[in-house]
């Protein structure tokens, strides 16, 4: 589960930090898609975070 954790956090912690050049020229639209798709899915976890909080 740590593991889990962890891999999700450095998915979401590279998502935060700006492109290179070099990195939009090689990889552009799936660069974008894959950060898209990860500040979603750590919006969705921390909704499901805050809202089991609030209900303890």
């Amino acid at each position: 589960m740590a593991r889990e954790h962890g891999g999700e956090f450095g998915r979401n912690l590279a998502a935060l930090v700006p492109p290179t050049q070099m990195e939009d020229d090689m990889l552009g639209d799936a660069r974008d898609r894959s950060v898209d798709s990860a500040m979603s899915e750590a919006a969705s976890k921390y909704r499901k975070v805050r809202e089991s909080v609030r209900l303890e």
